[in-house]
């Protein structure tokens, strides 16, 4: 038997290690009984968390598809919990994601949710940034441009973060390199050990702060790099270092208890890595291995070539 321990109201994450679009009817389902059963991502046992109403400060979707969370977020209306969504479009090519919905059909659903729970409550995430031979600068500035128009009006905020794919993200690394270089575009982006590493940081922290320019034009006024890489004092006078699970932004959607900054990630001994995540405590209701999207530097989902 499975125990449920009495918590105070907490934040919901769904899901920084799937997508909701594979889950929408367990969720359903679990919305209904007011509990959900997740397996813990290390030792596989589940573990139970209460979805009553009474018991969720805040539910986030993080979403590649925001039409899917739709009839989830309606659920979630009918019983009084408030919604956030983190949706992630980027834009690139099939052989980077594999299977990523038609933009059109997104920018749809993101006008959708933020007509009927406001722009506040829309967070877009161009995340990660990656670097090959063909996606360059100029490549990234033309895609993120273009990009701005489905969210023009619709979200106040971008989340930016070069891509994880070194350390205990080693084997993202592989995979994209393997997707890449079977494309013909070959990876350009050296390992943190690299000596080039430090050229190659400078190179995304220009990038970011560019994008962080062209985001304000669309009335994008809040454009921050999340963990990575971490920001010296200097270089966030031109982009911020900020959390996806910032309570400054989640406190637009609707008031949040006293609840800790106890982020994912733990950072690096180095500077020019990973910052430490600066979130609020969540707890997340998805499972790894089990997103169909097939993005090739995906560090939750081994099995990507779908």
């Amino acid at each position: 038997m499975i125990r449920m321990k009495k918590v105070a109201p907490r934040i919901i994450t769904f899901s920084r290690r799937s997508d909701p679009a594979f889950h929408r009817e367990i969720f359903l389902t679990a919305i209904v009984n007011g509990y959900i059963d997740v397996p813990n991502p290390f030792s596989g046992k589940p573990y139970r968390v209460s979805l009553s109403p009474e018991d969720i400060a805040l539910l986030t979707f993080w979403t590649k598809d925001p039409s899917s969370v739709i009839p989830l977020a309606d659920e979630c209306q009918k019983r009084s919990i408030p919604v956030g969504f983190f949706i992630t479009i980027n834009g690139y090519p099939d052989y980077i994601e594999l299977h990523t919905p038609p933009e059109r059909r997104c920018a749809e659903a993101v006008k959708f949710l933020a007509s009927r729970y406001s722009p506040e409550a829309i967070f877009w995430r161009y995340d990660p940034v990656i670097f090959t031979e063909s996606i360059t600068e100029s490549w990234h500035i033309n895609n993120f441009t273009r990009l701005c128009e489905i969210f023009k009006g619709q979200t106040h905020r971008v989340i930016f973060s070069l891509a994880h794919i070194d350390g205990s993200y080693a084997g993202a690394r592989t995979r994209l390199e393997s997707a890449c270089a079977k494309a013909d575009d070959p990876l350009d982006m050296p390992r943190s050990t690299d000596p080039a590493y430090l050229q190659h940081r400078s190179r995304a922290i220009a990038l970011f702060a560019e994008m962080r320019q062209i985001a304000s034009g669309f009335g994008i006024d809040h454009a921050e790099v999340c963990c990575s890489p971490k920001l010296s004092e200097e270089e966030q006078k031109i982009i911020p270092q900020g959390s996806c699970l910032s309570r400054f932004f989640l406190e637009r959607i609707i008031s949040i208890p006293e609840i800790p900054v106890r982020g994912t990630r733990k950072g690096s001994a180095s500077q020019n890595i990973y910052g430490s995540c600066g979130c609020l405590e969540s707890v997340d209701i998805g499972s790894k291995g089990s997103c169909k999207f097939g993005c090739a530097y995906c560090y939750a989902n081994r099995n990507v070539r779908q």
